[in-house]
């Protein structure tokens, strides 16, 4: 699972990024909200990107060709 984790006060948010890791998680530490958000905007336009290549396409083509 893929956390976010924002934090602005460095001691804090490391010692949450290295607890998270420990149990496996994949963390994306961020300082801001203007930071989340920015981070937030790239991954959907990495997911839009994701979903209109590939089998992805071919799948909504064939699922969705008469919604």
């Amino acid at each position: 699972m893929r956390i976010l984790l924002v934090e602005d006060e460095p001691d804090l948010g490391a010692a949450l990024e290295r607890t998270l890791k420990r149990e496996k998680y994949v963390v994306d530490w961020v300082k801001n909200g203007i930071e989340a958000w920015q981070f937030l905007e790239m991954i959907r336009i990495n997911i839009r990107l994701q979903f209109s290549t590939g089998c992805f396409q071919e799948f909504l083509a064939s699922n969705y060709a008469n919604a």
